[in-house]
């Protein structure tokens, strides 16, 4: 199940400026292949980001990763010069992929646990066997 499609993309950006970004041919329709592509890289971004915390792929999708997948793949569908605001949505979706690795942001998914958080070893050693005080005069 990838985690954009193409109606989420239309729904968030609009039909016009997808077929902007994939209308070689200037037939006035959106180039699903294209879509489709640039889709499959951002879930394959996205899972080896939640992957480290989460089993992927998602399912359901949850909404915070379907808007990520959104901002990336648009990302990816300008081939030369992203606006401002292109870009500033890719990385805000990039800064929450990392918080979800990091386990600062958390995912409401049913049935999926999350990957125990690594903490630190306490232990503990025997005295130390050379010290200052036994080995004064050796040279």
């Amino acid at each position: 199940m990838a985690y954009a499609t193409l109606q989420a993309l239309i729904d968030r950006f609009g039909e016009d400026e997808l077929i902007q970004l994939t209308d070689d041919a200037g037939a006035g329709v959106v180039d699903q292949a294209r879509i489709d592509l640039r889709c499959a890289e951002a879930d394959g971004l996205i899972n080896g980001y939640v992957g480290t915390r989460y089993t992927v792929p998602l399912a359901p999708v949850p909404v915070e990763v379907e808007g990520i997948a959104c901002d990336v793949a648009r990302y990816l569908l300008y081939r030369d010069a992203p606006s401002e605001t292109v870009r500033a949505g890719h990385d805000a979706a990039m800064r929450k992929l990392r918080d979800i690795a990091s386990g600062a942001l958390t995912l409401q998914v049913a049935g999926i646990e999350t990957a125990p958080k690594v903490g630190r070893v306490a232990g503990t050693a025997a005295a130390p066997v050379f010290t200052d005080d036994n080995l004064r005069g050796f040279v």
